[in-house]
């Protein structure tokens, strides 16, 4: 029996017999259908919640059997890609550039591996292996070669695989800025000079490092840098008791942007330098009085001896006193009258030829006393000393007296000296005294005929600066420079 006939049969027996009221019957059946389709949902319901259930779980099991798909990433790398590729190439010969890039957060190695495809063909895989490539940063693989493919046109197709990194070797950080002097100056004893460069690892391409000029007022025990310049010191004299110059200029340079070599001078012991002249000037120098100096002008082998008769500012001419092959190279004026001129050949396997000459009337003439012919030539003219050739001269200094100090570089690092005015001459120091891998005993300057100093070259560049109160009979180290660059 359906509802609406249990609810006639109801409402049969409710009513008064005789009064049956049709009218109700149309509202008492719109309030059973609203019954029966609650009662209709009601029954849906529960097994929609069951389906919406079983398909959540059907979903969650697919996910954990197959998740999205990542990088295999060892422990301790990054995520790397392979950012950019260089190809170059043709016709069976290929090079690959690869740029790698590392999106993690840690360091990660990479191997890279990298085909040619054109059109349809595809060559073999060639894969190269990057050791390190930093967090966040970009390095650019080695050249990747490919061979055997033989096509006009092709594309690089690259990918990335991270590895665990290998740490590069530390970049040993650069050794500290370091003055070494290559050439000395004396006053007196205890106040002098010293000239040299600053040796950096930020040198010029050319090896040109910044020099400096320092003072000293206790015979070399301490320093105080009194002059510094981009350029390199090329030469340094002294005049007691205050006057000092040095040569100021490129060691080496061949175009028209090439600075003028200048003189700079002091008149207080070193304690301020002003420039003096610029231009085409001496290289070596040497002064007998506070106005009168010498020089040596040009390039060998077409040097001049010069003059300047106004403490630096201007430069004569005045010959060339040394006979063919000599060329001059080194001066010395203690006196305005009395000087010795230094004369070489072109150097060579170890060896290079050298003449001293002497004038007494301010180098109106000149006398020669001893000579060194290079490679054993002729020997010396009937009175004149034999000085040998091992060896490259490096500085010459003499006394009013006639003392006078020559030192050499190369092989022979030795210090020769003469007490007759430089007829003869015999080593006073030899500069593996100090340093087995001595390759130059020089300059040498001398406050009197006892004391004087010289400094002793070394590698990698280091200098001793040594001392003598005997003449020259013992020595006995002073001050040491070094710089530990490469």
């Amino acid at each position: 029996m359906g509802i609406e006939d249990r609810l006639r049969r109801a409402l049969g027996h409710a009513a008064e017999p005789g009064e049956e009221r049709p009218e109700l019957w149309p509202a008492i059946l719109r309030g059973a259908q609203r019954r029966r389709r609650a009662f209709e949902a009601a029954r849906v319901a529960p097994g929609a919640v069951v389906a919406a259930a079983f398909a959540g779980l059907v979903l969650w099991a697919a996910v954990a059997r197959h998740p999205a798909i990542q990088p295999e990433v060892p422990p301790g790398t990054g995520s790397v890609i392979v950012q950019s590729v260089e190809l170059q190439g043709a016709g069976g010969f290929w090079k690959v550039g690869p740029l790698v890039r590392n999106l993690g957060s840690a360091p990660s190695g990479a191997v890279v591996t990298c085909r040619l495809v054109a059109g349809t063909a595809v060559s073999p895989p060639a894969s190269v292996t990057l050791r390190f490539v930093p967090a966040g940063g970009s390095v650019r693989a080695e050249w990747i070669a490919i061979q055997g493919f033989p096509h006009g046109t092709a594309v690089a197709r690259c990918t990335a695989r991270p590895v665990p990194p290998v740490s590069p070797a530390p970049v040993p950080s650069p050794a500290p800025p370091a003055f070494v002097p290559d050439t000395i100056a004396f006053f007196d004893g205890a106040h002098g000079l010293a000239a040299g460069s600053v040796w950096a690892s930020s040198c010029g391409a050319d090896g040109a490092c910044p020099g400096e000029i320092r003072a000293t007022s206790d015979g070399g025990h301490t320093w105080s840098v009194v002059y510094r310049t981009k350029l390199s010191i090329l030469d340094l004299t002294a005049l007691a008791p205050r006057f000092g110059w040095a040569v100021v200029g490129p060691v080496s340079c061949g175009g028209r942007m090439c600075p003028r070599p200048g003189i700079v001078a002091t008149t207080n012991g070193g304690r301020t330098w002003h420039l003096v002249a610029r231009g085409a000037l001496p290289r070596t120098i040497s002064f007998a009085t506070s106005t009168l100096g010498w020089g040596v002008v040009g390039g060998n082998p077409q040097t001049r001896l010069a003059r300047t008769r106004d403490g630096g500012r201007t430069w004569q001419v005045v010959g060339r006193p040394c006979a063919t092959p000599f060329s001059p190279a080194l001066v010395s004026f203690p006196t305005p009258s009395l000087g010795w001129l230094l004369c070489t050949t072109q150097p060579g396997a170890g060896q290079q030829g050298r003449a001293v000459l002497a004038t007494i009337d301010g180098g109106r003439t000149w006398r020669l006393l001893a000579e060194g012919d290079l490679f054993g030539g002729p020997s010396p003219p009937p009175g004149v000393t034999d000085l040998g050739s091992s060896g490259y001269p490096e500085s010459m200094f003499f006394l009013a007296d006639g003392h006078g100090w020559i030192g050499y570089g190369g092989p022979a690092a030795t210090l020769v000296g003469t007490a007759d005015g430089g007829v003869t001459w015999q080593t006073v120091l030899a500069g593996s005294r100090f340093d087995p891998s001595a390759y130059a005993a020089a300059p040498a300057w001398f406050a009197s005929d006892s004391v004087g100093y010289a400094l002793v070259g070394s590698a990698p560049p280091a200098m001793w600066l040594v001392r003598t109160a005997g003449g020259g009979g013992r020595w006995a180290a002073v001050d040491r420079w070094a710089w530990s660059g490469p």
